[in-house]
Protein backbone atom coordinates (compact mmCIF):
# COMPACT_ATOMS: atom_id res chain seq x y z
CA UNK A 1 0.00 0.00 0.00
CA UNK A 2 1.73 3.51 -0.47
CA UNK A 3 -0.51 6.69 0.38
CA UNK A 4 1.73 8.85 -2.27
CA UNK A 5 0.48 8.97 -5.94
CA UNK A 6 -0.53 10.33 -8.56
CA UNK A 7 -4.41 10.66 -10.07
CA UNK A 8 -6.14 12.43 -12.91
CA UNK A 9 -9.89 14.14 -12.72
CA UNK A 10 -11.19 14.43 -16.25
CA UNK A 11 -14.59 15.55 -17.26
CA UNK A 12 -16.60 16.36 -20.35
CA UNK A 13 -15.37 14.90 -23.30
CA UNK A 14 -18.25 14.87 -25.45
CA UNK A 15 -16.01 12.34 -28.24
CA UNK A 16 -17.15 13.45 -31.76
CA UNK A 17 -19.51 16.01 -30.77
CA UNK A 18 -21.31 17.39 -33.72
CA UNK A 19 -19.77 20.52 -35.10
CA UNK A 20 -22.88 22.41 -35.51
CA UNK A 21 -22.89 25.30 -38.34
CA UNK A 22 -19.29 24.57 -38.98
CA UNK A 23 -19.68 23.85 -42.42
CA UNK A 24 -21.23 27.71 -43.31
CA UNK A 25 -17.35 28.57 -43.32
CA UNK A 26 -15.45 28.00 -46.49
CA UNK A 27 -12.41 28.09 -45.11
CA UNK A 28 -12.93 26.44 -42.25
CA UNK A 29 -10.33 23.34 -41.08
CA UNK A 30 -13.29 20.83 -40.63
CA UNK A 31 -11.33 17.65 -40.27
CA UNK A 32 -8.97 18.66 -38.03
CA UNK A 33 -11.34 20.47 -35.65
CA UNK A 34 -13.65 17.23 -36.04
CA UNK A 35 -11.01 14.86 -34.91
CA UNK A 36 -9.84 17.10 -31.89
CA UNK A 37 -11.56 14.83 -29.28
CA UNK A 38 -10.24 12.11 -30.13
CA UNK A 39 -6.29 13.83 -30.45
CA UNK A 40 -7.36 14.98 -26.79
CA UNK A 41 -8.70 11.67 -25.38
CA UNK A 42 -5.26 10.03 -26.75
CA UNK A 43 -3.62 12.94 -24.62
CA UNK A 44 -4.98 12.16 -21.91
CA UNK A 45 -4.17 8.57 -21.84
CA UNK A 46 -0.84 9.71 -22.77
CA UNK A 47 -1.11 11.58 -19.51
CA UNK A 48 -2.14 9.29 -17.65
CA UNK A 49 0.69 6.79 -18.73
CA UNK A 50 4.06 9.35 -19.06
CA UNK A 51 2.72 10.75 -14.96
CA UNK A 52 1.91 6.81 -13.81
CA UNK A 53 -1.42 7.97 -12.57
CA UNK A 54 -2.72 5.68 -9.56
CA UNK A 55 -6.49 6.13 -11.51
CA UNK A 56 -7.83 7.96 -13.74
CA UNK A 57 -11.41 9.52 -12.93
CA UNK A 58 -13.70 10.85 -15.51
CA UNK A 59 -16.64 12.97 -14.02
CA UNK A 60 -19.63 12.31 -16.70
CA UNK A 61 -20.42 13.24 -20.78
CA UNK A 62 -17.96 11.33 -22.63
CA UNK A 63 -20.53 10.88 -25.08
CA UNK A 64 -22.54 13.62 -26.71
CA UNK A 65 -25.88 12.95 -26.59
CA UNK A 66 -27.81 10.84 -28.50
CA UNK A 67 -25.02 10.12 -30.96
CA UNK A 68 -25.40 6.72 -32.48
CA UNK A 69 -21.62 5.98 -34.00
CA UNK A 70 -20.74 3.18 -32.80
CA UNK A 71 -17.35 3.76 -34.09
CA UNK A 72 -17.06 6.55 -31.28
CA UNK A 73 -17.43 3.74 -28.60
CA UNK A 74 -14.78 1.23 -30.22
CA UNK A 75 -12.73 3.91 -30.26
CA UNK A 76 -13.23 5.04 -26.60
CA UNK A 77 -12.83 1.32 -25.46
CA UNK A 78 -9.51 0.98 -27.24
CA UNK A 79 -7.79 4.06 -25.78
CA UNK A 80 -9.46 2.46 -21.99
CA UNK A 81 -7.91 -0.49 -22.72
CA UNK A 82 -4.57 1.48 -23.22
CA UNK A 83 -4.87 2.01 -19.43
CA UNK A 84 -5.99 -0.61 -18.08
CA UNK A 85 -3.68 -2.89 -19.74
CA UNK A 86 -0.87 -0.96 -17.82
CA UNK A 87 -2.33 -1.07 -14.71
CA UNK A 88 -4.47 2.24 -14.90
CA UNK A 89 -7.81 1.86 -13.38
CA UNK A 90 -10.53 4.02 -14.31
CA UNK A 91 -13.68 5.35 -12.61
CA UNK A 92 -16.40 6.61 -14.19
CA UNK A 93 -19.81 8.14 -13.35
CA UNK A 94 -22.53 8.69 -16.57
CA UNK A 95 -23.73 12.66 -16.76
CA UNK A 96 -26.97 14.03 -18.66
CA UNK A 97 -25.54 13.30 -21.94
CA UNK A 98 -24.40 9.95 -21.43
CA UNK A 99 -27.64 8.83 -20.30
CA UNK A 100 -28.90 10.04 -23.58
CA UNK A 101 -26.53 8.32 -25.21
CA UNK A 102 -27.21 5.09 -27.24
CA UNK A 103 -23.27 4.34 -27.76
CA UNK A 104 -23.14 4.32 -23.81
CA UNK A 105 -25.76 1.79 -23.88
CA UNK A 106 -24.03 -0.72 -26.06
CA UNK A 107 -20.61 -0.15 -25.72
CA UNK A 108 -18.93 -2.62 -22.69
CA UNK A 109 -15.97 -0.98 -22.03
CA UNK A 110 -12.58 -2.71 -20.87
CA UNK A 111 -12.29 -3.31 -16.92
CA UNK A 112 -13.72 0.43 -16.59
CA UNK A 113 -15.47 1.11 -13.27
CA UNK A 114 -19.05 2.93 -13.99
CA UNK A 115 -20.48 4.21 -10.76
CA UNK A 116 -24.46 2.70 -10.50
CA UNK A 117 -27.44 4.67 -11.52
CA UNK A 118 -30.15 4.00 -8.80
CA UNK A 119 -27.75 4.88 -5.66
CA UNK A 120 -24.83 6.37 -4.62
CA UNK A 121 -21.94 3.76 -4.85
CA UNK A 122 -18.45 3.43 -2.83
CA UNK A 123 -15.11 1.83 -4.38
CA UNK A 124 -12.34 1.34 -1.90
CA UNK A 125 -8.56 1.19 -3.49
CA UNK A 126 -6.69 -0.96 -0.90
CA UNK A 127 -3.24 -0.34 -3.03
CA UNK A 128 -3.86 3.54 -2.36
CA UNK A 129 -5.97 3.66 0.83
CA UNK A 130 -9.06 5.95 -1.26
CA UNK A 131 -12.55 5.58 -1.12
CA UNK A 132 -14.36 6.95 -4.09
CA UNK A 133 -17.61 7.59 -4.00
CA UNK A 134 -19.65 8.45 -6.82
CA UNK A 135 -23.29 7.81 -8.69
CA UNK A 136 -24.17 8.00 -12.61
CA UNK A 137 -27.31 9.75 -14.19
CA UNK A 138 -29.96 7.20 -15.32
CA UNK A 139 -31.83 9.53 -17.15
CA UNK A 140 -30.73 12.95 -18.90
CA UNK A 141 -32.59 15.37 -16.74
CA UNK A 142 -31.44 14.84 -12.99
CA UNK A 143 -33.12 17.68 -10.91
CA UNK A 144 -32.63 16.14 -7.57
CA UNK A 145 -29.80 16.98 -5.42
CA UNK A 146 -28.22 13.33 -5.22
CA UNK A 147 -25.17 14.72 -3.52
CA UNK A 148 -27.10 14.31 -0.31
CA UNK A 149 -27.36 11.23 -0.42
CA UNK A 150 -23.62 10.23 -0.81
CA UNK A 151 -22.01 8.31 2.03
CA UNK A 152 -19.89 9.77 4.98
CA UNK A 153 -16.48 9.63 4.27
CA UNK A 154 -14.72 6.24 5.26
CA UNK A 155 -12.37 6.85 8.10
CA UNK A 156 -9.23 6.63 7.47
CA UNK A 157 -9.00 6.84 3.78
CA UNK A 158 -8.62 9.94 1.13
CA UNK A 159 -12.02 10.34 0.13
CA UNK A 160 -12.85 11.40 -3.33
CA UNK A 161 -16.56 12.02 -4.24
CA UNK A 162 -17.00 11.99 -8.21
CA UNK A 163 -20.29 14.23 -9.30
CA UNK A 164 -21.90 15.58 -12.65
CA UNK A 165 -23.71 18.99 -11.17
CA UNK A 166 -24.54 22.52 -12.02
CA UNK A 167 -23.79 22.79 -8.41
CA UNK A 168 -23.39 26.91 -8.13
CA UNK A 169 -22.04 27.24 -11.04
CA UNK A 170 -22.88 27.01 -14.31
CA UNK A 171 -24.74 30.16 -15.93
CA UNK A 172 -27.39 29.94 -18.77
CA UNK A 173 -25.16 27.60 -20.62
CA UNK A 174 -25.32 24.57 -18.56
CA UNK A 175 -28.77 23.41 -17.40
CA UNK A 176 -29.50 23.00 -12.89
CA UNK A 177 -28.55 18.95 -13.10
CA UNK A 178 -28.15 17.40 -9.65
CA UNK A 179 -27.89 20.99 -8.12
CA UNK A 180 -25.83 21.19 -4.91
CA UNK A 181 -24.12 24.16 -2.84
CA UNK A 182 -20.32 24.25 -1.53
CA UNK A 183 -21.30 23.63 1.77
CA UNK A 184 -22.90 20.58 1.50
CA UNK A 185 -20.12 19.27 -0.48
CA UNK A 186 -17.77 20.03 2.27
CA UNK A 187 -20.17 18.60 4.60
CA UNK A 188 -19.75 15.16 3.52
CA UNK A 189 -16.05 15.42 4.68
CA UNK A 190 -14.15 14.18 1.96
CA UNK A 191 -10.43 15.09 0.51
CA UNK A 192 -11.24 15.81 -2.91
CA UNK A 193 -14.44 16.43 -5.60
CA UNK A 194 -14.13 15.69 -9.12
CA UNK A 195 -17.00 17.71 -10.95
CA UNK A 196 -18.53 17.53 -13.98
CA UNK A 197 -20.90 19.38 -16.52
CA UNK A 198 -19.81 22.80 -16.13
CA UNK A 199 -17.07 23.38 -19.01
CA UNK A 200 -15.06 26.13 -17.75
CA UNK A 201 -12.80 25.45 -15.37
CA UNK A 202 -13.73 26.24 -11.92
CA UNK A 203 -12.06 26.06 -8.39
CA UNK A 204 -15.30 25.91 -6.20
CA UNK A 205 -12.95 25.65 -2.84
CA UNK A 206 -9.70 24.54 -1.73
CA UNK A 207 -9.88 23.05 1.55
CA UNK A 208 -11.17 20.54 0.20
CA UNK A 209 -10.76 21.06 -3.35
CA UNK A 210 -14.14 20.92 -5.26
CA UNK A 211 -12.80 21.30 -8.75
CA UNK A 212 -14.57 21.66 -12.11
CA UNK A 213 -11.62 20.59 -14.94
CA UNK A 214 -13.74 21.59 -17.81
CA UNK A 215 -13.85 19.74 -21.08
CA UNK A 216 -10.82 18.45 -22.03
CA UNK A 217 -11.20 19.83 -26.01
CA UNK A 218 -13.25 22.99 -26.66
CA UNK A 219 -15.84 22.72 -29.32
CA UNK A 220 -16.47 26.07 -30.28
CA UNK A 221 -16.24 29.68 -30.19
CA UNK A 222 -17.91 30.21 -26.87
CA UNK A 223 -15.71 27.64 -24.90
CA UNK A 224 -12.47 29.55 -24.96
CA UNK A 225 -9.40 28.56 -22.52
CA UNK A 226 -6.38 31.12 -22.37
CA UNK A 227 -4.50 28.25 -20.35
CA UNK A 228 -5.95 25.81 -22.48
CA UNK A 229 -8.61 22.93 -22.31
CA UNK A 230 -7.78 20.22 -20.62
CA UNK A 231 -7.40 17.98 -17.05
CA UNK A 232 -6.52 18.47 -13.44
CA UNK A 233 -3.45 16.34 -12.48
CA UNK A 234 -3.61 15.97 -8.51
CA UNK A 235 -0.56 15.27 -6.47
CA UNK A 236 -0.92 13.63 -3.02
CA UNK A 237 1.47 13.01 -0.26
CA UNK A 238 0.93 11.07 2.94
CA UNK A 239 -2.59 10.12 2.30
CA UNK A 240 -3.45 14.25 1.84
CA UNK A 241 -3.80 16.42 -0.75
CA UNK A 242 -0.77 18.21 -1.54
CA UNK A 243 -1.11 19.59 -4.88
CA UNK A 244 -3.48 20.28 -8.05
CA UNK A 245 -2.61 21.25 -11.48
CA UNK A 246 -4.26 22.40 -14.43
CA UNK A 247 -2.80 20.08 -17.96
CA UNK A 248 -3.91 21.32 -21.14
CA UNK A 249 -4.90 18.63 -23.45
CA UNK A 250 -6.36 20.60 -26.42
CA UNK A 251 -5.33 20.77 -30.09
CA UNK A 252 -7.59 23.17 -31.29
CA UNK A 253 -8.13 26.38 -28.89
CA UNK A 254 -10.93 28.67 -29.00
CA UNK A 255 -10.28 32.41 -28.63
CA UNK A 256 -11.63 35.55 -28.56
CA UNK A 257 -8.80 38.52 -29.73
CA UNK A 258 -9.55 42.07 -28.74
CA UNK A 259 -8.11 44.87 -30.88
CA UNK A 260 -8.24 48.24 -29.47
CA UNK A 261 -7.85 50.69 -32.83
CA UNK A 262 -7.71 53.60 -30.65
CA UNK A 263 -5.86 55.91 -32.70
CA UNK A 264 -5.37 54.37 -35.96
CA UNK A 265 -5.79 56.54 -39.13
CA UNK A 266 -5.97 53.68 -41.95
CA UNK A 267 -7.37 50.60 -42.50
CA UNK A 268 -4.21 49.27 -43.29
CA UNK A 269 -2.68 50.40 -40.07
CA UNK A 270 -5.52 48.29 -38.11
CA UNK A 271 -4.78 45.24 -40.18
CA UNK A 272 -1.03 45.24 -39.22
CA UNK A 273 -1.67 45.63 -35.58
CA UNK A 274 -4.36 42.58 -35.64
CA UNK A 275 -1.90 40.28 -37.20
CA UNK A 276 0.95 41.54 -34.27
CA UNK A 277 -1.35 40.37 -31.68
CA UNK A 278 -2.74 37.05 -33.55
CA UNK A 279 1.15 35.56 -34.03
CA UNK A 280 1.61 36.51 -30.50
CA UNK A 281 -1.51 35.12 -29.57
CA UNK A 282 -0.60 31.91 -31.61
CA UNK A 283 3.02 32.10 -30.04
CA UNK A 284 1.46 31.08 -26.85
CA UNK A 285 -0.25 27.76 -27.73
CA UNK A 286 2.32 26.22 -30.49
CA UNK A 287 1.05 23.09 -30.25
CA UNK A 288 -2.73 23.67 -31.29
CA UNK A 289 -4.55 25.47 -33.88
CA UNK A 290 -5.54 28.60 -32.83
CA UNK A 291 -9.54 29.24 -34.15
CA UNK A 292 -10.24 32.46 -33.01
CA UNK A 293 -12.67 35.55 -33.15
CA UNK A 294 -11.29 39.14 -33.70
CA UNK A 295 -13.13 42.06 -32.17
CA UNK A 296 -11.70 45.40 -33.23
CA UNK A 297 -13.06 48.24 -31.79
CA UNK A 298 -11.85 51.91 -30.62
CA UNK A 299 -12.27 55.49 -31.64
CA UNK A 300 -10.37 55.96 -34.83
CA UNK A 301 -10.18 58.13 -38.19
CA UNK A 302 -9.73 54.05 -39.66
CA UNK A 303 -13.23 53.79 -38.89
CA UNK A 304 -15.39 55.33 -41.75
CA UNK A 305 -12.62 53.64 -44.54
CA UNK A 306 -13.08 50.29 -42.77
CA UNK A 307 -16.86 50.33 -42.31
CA UNK A 308 -17.28 51.57 -45.98
CA UNK A 309 -15.85 48.16 -47.49
CA UNK A 310 -16.11 45.89 -44.43
CA UNK A 311 -15.99 42.79 -46.85
CA UNK A 312 -12.96 43.96 -47.94
CA UNK A 313 -11.14 44.76 -44.37
CA UNK A 314 -12.22 41.01 -43.62
CA UNK A 315 -10.39 39.55 -46.86
CA UNK A 316 -7.25 41.64 -45.84
CA UNK A 317 -6.86 40.18 -42.51
CA UNK A 318 -7.88 37.15 -43.09
CA UNK A 319 -5.16 37.03 -46.06
CA UNK A 320 -2.49 38.90 -44.20
CA UNK A 321 -2.78 36.94 -41.10
CA UNK A 322 -2.68 33.38 -42.11
CA UNK A 323 0.00 34.05 -44.49
CA UNK A 324 2.02 34.95 -41.99
CA UNK A 325 0.68 31.70 -39.86
CA UNK A 326 -0.84 27.84 -41.07
CA UNK A 327 -1.49 27.59 -37.03
CA UNK A 328 -4.52 29.76 -37.14
CA UNK A 329 -7.92 29.66 -38.13
CA UNK A 330 -10.43 32.98 -38.17
CA UNK A 331 -13.84 32.25 -37.40
CA UNK A 332 -15.34 35.84 -37.58
CA UNK A 333 -13.72 39.40 -37.65
CA UNK A 334 -16.15 41.96 -35.81
CA UNK A 335 -15.94 45.64 -35.92
CA UNK A 336 -17.08 47.62 -33.75
CA UNK A 337 -14.92 50.89 -34.46
CA UNK A 338 -16.34 54.40 -33.94
CA UNK A 339 -15.07 57.79 -35.73
CA UNK A 340 -14.23 60.41 -33.49
CA UNK A 341 -16.76 62.95 -32.20
CA UNK A 342 -19.53 61.20 -33.94
CA UNK A 343 -22.32 63.70 -32.43
CA UNK A 344 -20.51 66.94 -34.29
CA UNK A 345 -20.25 64.96 -37.64
CA UNK A 346 -23.75 65.49 -39.74
CA UNK A 347 -24.63 63.74 -43.13
CA UNK A 348 -24.77 65.67 -46.42
CA UNK A 349 -28.65 65.94 -47.02
CA UNK A 350 -30.98 64.17 -47.90
CA UNK A 351 -32.39 60.50 -46.74
CA UNK A 352 -29.13 59.63 -45.17
CA UNK A 353 -29.23 63.30 -43.16
CA UNK A 354 -33.02 61.89 -42.02
CA UNK A 355 -31.96 58.38 -41.21
CA UNK A 356 -29.12 60.07 -38.96
CA UNK A 357 -31.26 62.29 -37.07
CA UNK A 358 -33.82 59.18 -35.77
CA UNK A 359 -30.43 57.14 -35.34
CA UNK A 360 -29.42 59.94 -32.57
CA UNK A 361 -32.79 60.73 -31.66
CA UNK A 362 -33.53 57.06 -30.70
CA UNK A 363 -30.60 57.04 -28.44
CA UNK A 364 -32.54 58.31 -25.22
CA UNK A 365 -35.84 56.13 -25.83
CA UNK A 366 -33.95 52.77 -24.66
CA UNK A 367 -35.71 51.65 -21.89
CA UNK A 368 -38.73 50.46 -23.16
CA UNK A 369 -36.95 48.10 -26.04
CA UNK A 370 -34.46 46.94 -24.13
CA UNK A 371 -37.03 45.43 -21.48
CA UNK A 372 -39.33 43.57 -24.30
CA UNK A 373 -35.55 42.13 -25.88
CA UNK A 374 -34.72 41.19 -22.46
CA UNK A 375 -38.16 39.28 -22.05
CA UNK A 376 -38.27 37.81 -25.64
CA UNK A 377 -34.28 36.32 -24.77
CA UNK A 378 -35.54 34.96 -21.74
CA UNK A 379 -38.63 33.42 -23.38
CA UNK A 380 -35.82 31.40 -25.98
CA UNK A 381 -33.70 30.41 -23.38
CA UNK A 382 -36.44 28.59 -21.82
CA UNK A 383 -37.48 26.82 -25.03
CA UNK A 384 -34.04 26.39 -26.74
CA UNK A 385 -31.16 26.95 -24.27
CA UNK A 386 -28.08 28.11 -25.64
CA UNK A 387 -30.12 29.26 -28.38
CA UNK A 388 -28.83 33.02 -28.12
CA UNK A 389 -26.23 32.37 -25.39
CA UNK A 390 -23.81 33.70 -28.09
CA UNK A 391 -25.01 37.32 -29.22
CA UNK A 392 -25.06 37.98 -25.28
CA UNK A 393 -28.57 39.98 -26.24
CA UNK A 394 -29.62 40.75 -22.12
CA UNK A 395 -26.22 43.14 -22.06
CA UNK A 396 -27.24 46.41 -20.89
CA UNK A 397 -25.64 48.59 -23.99
CA UNK A 398 -26.46 46.34 -26.91
CA UNK A 399 -29.00 48.51 -28.06
CA UNK A 400 -26.77 51.77 -27.90
CA UNK A 401 -23.83 49.89 -29.22
CA UNK A 402 -25.60 48.78 -32.40
CA UNK A 403 -27.01 52.44 -32.68
CA UNK A 404 -23.33 53.42 -32.59
CA UNK A 405 -23.02 51.14 -35.73
CA UNK A 406 -25.85 52.14 -37.44
CA UNK A 407 -24.28 55.75 -37.07
CA UNK A 408 -21.01 54.77 -38.29
CA UNK A 409 -22.27 52.97 -41.24
CA UNK A 410 -24.69 55.99 -42.53
CA UNK A 411 -21.65 58.33 -41.96
CA UNK A 412 -19.44 56.18 -44.06
CA UNK A 413 -22.01 56.10 -46.75
CA UNK A 414 -22.53 59.66 -46.55
CA UNK A 415 -18.53 60.28 -46.81
CA UNK A 416 -18.80 58.16 -50.02
CA UNK A 417 -21.80 60.30 -51.49
CA UNK A 418 -19.60 63.54 -50.75
CA UNK A 419 -16.58 62.21 -52.78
Amino acid sequence: MTNSFRFIHAADIHLDSPLLGLEEFEDAPVDQIREATRKAVVRLVDLCLDEKAAFLLIAGDVYDGDWKSMATGRFFAAQMGRLTSAGVPVFMIKGNHDAASQVSKEVRLPDVHTFDTKRPETVELLDFDVAIHGQSYATREVTDNIALKYPPAVPGKLNIGMLHTSASSGGNLHAPYAPCTVEQLVGKGYDYWALGHVHQREVLYTDPHIIFPGNIQGRHIREPAPEGKGVTLVEVQHGSIADVRHIALDTVRWSQIEVDATGLESAEEAIILINRQVLNAVRECPDCLLATRIIVSGECLASLQIQRDPASFDTSVRAYVQDQSDSIWIEEIQVRTTYPDLSTVAADQGALADLLEFVRNSADRLEEPQKRLSSLVSKLELSAPGLVSELDLQQPDLLASLLVEAETLILSLASEESV
